[in-house]
């Protein structure tokens, strides 16, 4: 199957729209915020991306800072700014899909239910990678 290059310019043109219409909306909620001061102040303001893994990583390269928590099924890569770190870029990865993850069997665990019965106890379990990586 070939990829009609021309289509590819189209996407790619949309999806720099697309960023430049966001940034120019935060950059209106921003302004709204400064011109009206008795407007309250959002508790927090955030933007997330569930990316695979290699986009993630293409995402936060040359980029320093980044946090890395567990989030679950997901690797959480995050940025924070302002007082108490309300405001917030996260990115996140399907540990199914990251190569530093693995699913181990703990063991087995009674499930309270009517039957009882039992069911595999399993956690993700990641090779420790340095908050940038």
């Amino acid at each position: 199957m070939t990829i009609d290059p021309d289509l590819e310019l189209i996407e790619a043109a949309m999806e720099r729209d697309t960023r430049l219409q966001m940034l120019d909306g935060l950059q209106q909620m921003v302004d709204f915020l400064r011109e009206n001061p008795q407007a309250p102040m959002p508790y927090g303001i955030g933007g997330a991306c569930f990316l695979e893994e290699d986009e993630a990583r293409k995402g936060r390269e040359g980029i320093y800072g980044w946090k890395k928590d567990d989030a679950g099924r997901y690797l959480h890569y995050y940025k924070t700014w302002g007082p108490n770190a309300r405001v917030a870029y996260s990115i996140y990865v399907d540990k199914s899909t990251s190569s530093t993850c693995k699913l181990v069997k703990l063991g087995t665990k009674i499930v309270p239910a009517v039957p009882a019965h039992e069911e595999d106890d399993l956690k993700w379990v990641c090779e420790p990678i340095g908050e940038d990586k």
